[in-house]
Parts: C-alpha cells; structure tokens; sequence
C-alpha cells in the first residue's frame, strides 16, 4: 500500500494530513492546491498522485481520477490501493468489466484487502448476480472486522434475496458508523426491511448512539 511502502518526507506529512482532511469534509479545491503544491516539491512521489486522484474522485471527476490513478501506478507498479481506487473509478465511469479486472488484481497483490473484495461484490451487484455478490462481501467481511461497507452492501443483497434475518445481521454490523445510519434510512434496497420490528429497533439504537442525521 502508498502508506506502508512509500513514506512521506516527515516535513510534508502535516500537510499531506491537512489536504486528506480538507477532501473528508469536502473542501476539495483546498485540498487540491496543498497537494499540488507538494508535488511540486515531491513530483514522483505515488502517495501524492493517489492523494489528489482521490481529491477528483470524491468531486465526481471520475475521467481525471482515472488518469491521476495510472499515474500513481507508473510510480508506484504493484500497489493493491491503487488498483482498487482504479476498479472503483471504472464502475463510475461504466466500464464494469474493467472495474472488475481492476479489483482482480488488486486482490492478487494483496489477498487479504476488504476494499478489493467489497468492490468486487459491487461487480456482481450491477451484473444482478446477488448470491456471488454475498459471498464477495462476507470474504471482505472476513478480511478485517471493522469492514463496515462491505457489511452495508451485504445487508443489501441479501434484503434483496428476501435473506431478512441475515439482512439485519449484517445491517447491525454495518451500524457501527453513522455513515451508515444515514443510507440504511435511505437507501431502497432496504425498503422491505422497513416495519420489521427488528429493523425499527436497530434503527433506534443507531439513532440514539448518533442523533438524528
């Protein structure tokens, strides 16, 4: 990964930290210039190409992220992130099979990546192929405890497949983040979940813990 084998020069990791924040929070065009101005200073360095390939991601602009991606990868060959940052930039831009071959080769270089396997799953979701898209997502699930997206997407299909008792299970999981909370109210995958008395109380319980989105 850009973290582990391509450490930041400790006098720009403050502001690398900053421009992340400033991307989490939505303040891209800020979050933009610190890291352009780094790779001035550093213009080889991958984490900073993944970093503001990210930036156009999180903005929607999928066309330069891909770009900014495979740059990333011309400095940084065999790193599972940004193949995975790459199959998920194809799934936004409608190339699925590619999206897919991307999150293949990710889990290659790294079997053990939750992002790699969750994205996957998302493959056979848009493909409608809900029973290998579960079993991408438990395999995420699987990979690391805390993968709480795989878990939402998951409670998804499953709702999907009429699994209600595995739905909530994984529903419940994914509630650990609020972040969550607010697309279990929202999304309509979930809609034949809604009135299930267990749905409710989990709901509640979310809601108690993060207030009302």
């Amino acid at each position: 990964m850009v973290e582990d084998r391509y450490p930041l020069p400790d006098e720009i990791a403050d502001d690398y930290e900053e421009a992340e924040g400033l991307r989490l929070k939505g303040a891209y065009g800020d979050a933009r210039a610190i890291v352009e101005g780094l790779l001035e200073r550093y213009p080889e360095h991958p984490k900073l190409w993944n970093c503001l390939g990210s930036i156009y991601f999180s903005e929607g602009n999928y066309e330069k992220a891909e770009e900014l991606f495979q740059k990333t990868l011309y400095f940084a060959p065999h790193n599972p992130k940004v193949y995975n940052n790459l199959s998920r930039t194809y799934r936004n831009l409608g190339e699925t099979e590619k999206s897919a071959e991307y999150a293949r080769r990710a889990i290659r270089l790294e079997p053990k990546s939750p992002r790699s396997w969750n994205t996957l799953g998302l493959f056979y979701v848009d493909k409608g192929e809900l029973e290998i898209a579960v079993d991408y997502f438990i395999a995420a699930c699987y990979c690391e405890e805390d993968e709480l997206e795989a878990a939402f997407n998951a409670a998804c299909a499953l709702c999907q497949l009429g699994e209600t008792e595995d739905a909530l299970r994984f529903l419940e999981k994914s509630l650990k983040h609020e972040f969550f909370l607010n697309y279990a109210l929202k999304d309509e995958t979930l809609d034949p979940l809604r009135g299930h008395p267990d749905f409710e109380r989990l709901i509640s319980e979310a809601t108690e813990r993060f207030g009302e989105p």
